[in-house]
């Protein structure tokens, strides 16, 4: 069976003030290191306290070795002042 394609994306939604995340797929360092990127871009658009709604349904496995990009992207988002994350 052929390995899902591995994918991350983060998109703002301005008008409900939320991010939503998406990722899915064999996930490694160099894919969090570019949905990191993605994320500082829309949460600059993004007001304090915004929502941020992640989609890992589709995750197939998450290398340990992209933790430390992981823990990054997450203690961003609290610096950031978001709300809830779900």
């Amino acid at each position: 069976m052929p390995q899902p394609k591995a994918q991350v994306k983060a998109k703002a939604n301005l008008q409900k003030n939320r991010l939503h995340i998406t990722v899915s797929g064999n996930i490694n360092a160099k894919l969090l290191e570019k949905l990191y990127t993605d994320i500082r871009f829309c949460v600059a658009d993004l007001k304090p306290g915004f929502q941020v709604l992640s989609d890992i349904s589709q995750c197939q496995l998450f290398y340990i070795t992209s933790m430390p990009t992981y823990k990054k992207i997450i203690d961003f988002l609290i610096a950031q002042r978001a709300g809830g994350i779900i």
